[in-house]
């Protein structure tokens, strides 16, 4: 009874195995767009010696990473979408034999061609001195790696970008801690406003904190883009934004309270003035954390009829670096220009608007653009 059960489980595992296997499948790879491939099948019956077979038909199928279909045939030849697929991801050729109702299989890997993202750039940041602002211009084009070329700086040929890639930037004060600031570049150019977006408090911090311990600053801005998968930064730039000296400082609070100082006369005055104006700026401050100008002027004019009549006021001017929110709060004066302030204005302070910086002064920047393809 031991011996048949012996034979039993003998003859049961020879009817198990397939009659036919298939060697390793062997890939040529003629260009980025082809594969020539091939495989041998032999018999495998129990109890005879493994002899060549051919399939009845045969079926070569390629799948990409994500296992998506890129292909199905029966040629020895496969087409490769090589432009379709990411900077050198993995595809799977399958190649199956037919013998009756039989299927043997054999796999074999393929590399798509090395990619890259061309940028051409123009930023500009900061954009009137305003750290918060920027422009930029952006235009993309993709490239692979010539076939059959042995280095990375071989040539390279252009390529179509694929018409759903999306593109960000990313900016951070070079050396600090913290996560970047992300910026979506839906357009191939525009400006960029970086109040309110995630992460800008702690952006802002690292740029004053470098310039008040340094004078300057390093900002990095890069870009990314989802065309072929690339996951490093296609685009690197560093710009080095130096902080105003205290000389520049002292010319943009004279900027301000020359603006000012013209436009409150304007709101004074009821006919056109005599020939004697003065406007001084008597001191000023500057507060890097907040952005604001604090000023004190002294204005006074002459009667353009009664010349021996002067008007003369002290106001504080409040301004933001950039112009922006400009606030006139009355100090002291003469009795003639208390008079005319209080004819003229409910209170103590009045907003005027914004004054537009002048193109200079404003923050140097030094610009480094680097690619980061090896």
């Amino acid at each position: 009874m031991k011996y048949c059960l012996i034979v039993l489980i003998v003859v049961l595992s020879g009817c198990s195995r397939p009659d036919y296997v298939a060697s390793d499948i062997k890939l040529q790879r003629t260009s980025w767009d082809s594969v020539l491939v091939s495989v041998d099948y032999r018999t495998d019956k129990a109890f005879s010696d493994p002899s060549p077979a051919v399939p009845d038909s045969v079926a070569v199928r390629l799948f990409s990473a994500g296992f998506d279909t890129l292909f199905v045939g029966t040629d020895s030849v496969v087409a490769v979408p090589d432009r379709d697929l990411g900077d050198r991801e993995r595809a799977l050729i399958e190649v199956c034999g037919f013998f009756g109702r039989e299927v043997v299989c054999s796999q074999g890997g393929v590399e798509a061609s090395p990619k890259r993202v061309e940028v051409t750039s123009d930023l500009v940041y900061p954009e009137k001195g305003d750290y918060d602002l920027g422009r930029y211009r952006f235009s993309y084009e993709g490239r692979r790696l010539a076939f059959g070329a042995t280095a990375p700086d071989s040539a390279w040929e252009k390529i179509d970008m694929p018409t759903d890639s999306e593109h960000h930037l990313t900016v951070r004060v070079l050396g600090e801690r913290g996560e970047p600031i992300t910026v979506p570049l839906p357009n191939r150019r525009g400006r960029f406003k970086l109040t309110n977006l995630t992460h800008n408090a702690d952006f802002r911090r690292n740029l004053l904190a470098q310039l008040l311990d340094a004078d300057e600053a390093t900002v990095r801005f890069e870009v990314y883009s989802s065309a072929f998968n690339i996951t490093s930064p296609i685009w690197v730039s560093d710009t080095i934004v130096e902080a105003k000296t205290e000389q520049t400082r002292e010319l943009e609070a004279g900027y301000f309270v020359e603006e000012a100082g013209s436009r409150l006369l304007d709101l004074l005055r009821t006919f056109p003035v005599g020939p004697n104006i003065y406007l001084f700026m008597n001191s000023w401050s500057y507060d890097r954390e907040t952005g604001i100008y604090d000023i004190e002027l002294s204005l006074s004019w002459q009667s353009s009829f009664i010349r021996s009549r002067w008007f003369e006021l002290e106001a504080g001017v409040r301004v933001a670096e950039d112009g922006t929110d400009p606030v006139v709060s009355l100090l002291r004066g003469n009795e003639r220009g208390i008079r005319r302030w209080e004819q003229r204005f409910d209170g103590r302070e009045i907003e005027l608007d914004r004054i537009l910086p002048r193109p200079d002064p404003r923050p140097a920047r030094r610009d480094t653009v680097f690619s980061t393809d090896e």
